[in-house]
């Protein structure tokens, strides 16, 4: 079982980061938040997407997803981003692993670490919302006509 995790999570790791970012962003959608807002790449001072669920806010960072393993360093950022644009919490998504430190450090600031089985969890859930929610015969830019065709 180890090693078909592995391979799932290697193959996470080969996806292009926007594909990747999406995919989460859908992922959380299905949970019932609400995606606010998407950042504009790598800036250390702004989340890669923001999240809105039951009136609370959420910073999200996805950047290190290919880390093999997720530092304190990782979690310091987002715990700046979530202090500097007061939100309530905040998710650091890896297809990696999480070393002791971080994941300590993680607990005290309000950040859900989002990694490995959770992870591919949500990307699967996803998946299915998005290969489900549109039809097979949809094309993109037609109208439907009138008897659904």
């Amino acid at each position: 079982m180890p090693n078909l995790l592995n391979d799932a999570l290697a193959v996470v790791r080969e996806m292009k980061r926007i594909n990747f970012d999406l995919l989460v962003a859908e992922g959380f959608r299905v949970q019932g938040f609400s995606v606010i807002e998407f950042g504009d790449g790598d800036s250390p001072v702004r989340p890669d997407f923001s999240l809105v669920k039951a009136g609370k806010k959420f910073s999200v960072q996805c950047r290190h997803w290919r880390d093999t393993a997720m530092s304190i360093e990782a979690v310091e950022e987002l715990a700046l981003i979530i202090a500097d644009r007061e939100t309530d919490g905040g998710f650091l998504v890896t297809a990696g692993g999480v070393t002791a430190d971080a994941a300590v450090y993680a607990s005290s600031r309000k950040i859900q670490l989002v990694h490995g089985p959770k992870l591919l969890a949500m990307l699967e859930k996803a998946k299915e919302t998005i290969t489900t929610g549109i039809p097979a015969s949809f094309r993109w830019g037609e109208r439907a006509s009138a008897d659904g065709r």
